[in-house]
C-alpha cells in the first residue's frame, strides 16, 4: 500500500506542469509603436517620471485597486513600496504634474482597460494575456 501511494505521488508530480502564474506580463495597448521596454522604463512610468512613450504619445498607467499577489510581486520588480508610490502619485496629482494610475479590480478589468486605452500600460499574469494587448516585457520570478 505504501508503494502505491509513493507511486501515485510521483505520477501526480509529473502531471503538474510548471506554473506560469509566477511570470508577469507587462502589457500595453496593441497599437503601441513600442515593442519592448526595460525595468527602468517601467519603474519610471509607474513613478510618473516618464509620462510619454518614445513617440510622444501619453502613457496611461493602470494598477490594481486592492493588494494582490501579482501587485506585490510587480512592486518588488520595480523596487517600490506601496506607501512610497502613493506618496509620489499624490504629489504629482496635487501639483497638477500628473495623474495617479487608474485603478482596476482584477486581471480581466486590467486586460479590458489596457486593450481599449491608447498608450496604456499594465500588468497581468502571463497565462492571462489575450491577443487584445501587446506584451512589452515578461518578468521572470
Amino acid at each position: 500500500m505504501r508503494l502505491f501511494f509513493t507511486g501515485l505521488a510521483i505520477c501526480l508530480s509529473f502531471m503538474m506542469k510548471e506554473p506560469q502564474s509566477e511570470k508577469i506580463a507587462i502589457i500595453a495597448h496593441a497599437g503601441l509603436a513600442v515593442d519592448s521596454v526595460d525595468a527602468d522604463f517601467i519603474t519610471k512610468a509607474y513613478t510618473l517620471t516618464f509620462q510619454r512613450w518614445e513617440d510622444g504619445s501619453k502613457i496611461t498607467v493602470f494598477n490594481y485597486k486592492d493588494d494582490t499577489d501579482i501587485k506585490t510581486r510587480f512592486y518588488a520588480y520595480i523596487d517600490q513600496k506601496p506607501a512610497a508610490l502613493r506618496k509620489v502619485w499624490l504629489r504629482y496629482q496635487l501639483t497638477g504634474e500628473g495623474r495617479p494610475p487608474r485603478a482596476v479590480k482584477n486581471e480581466k478589468a486590467m486586460l479590458d482597460k489596457v486593450a481599449e486605452t491608447e498608450g496604456a500600460i499594465g500588468y497581468v499574469a502571463l497565462e492571462r494575456v489575450t491577443e487584445d494587448v501587446k506584451i512589452i516585457t515578461i518578468v521572470e520570478p
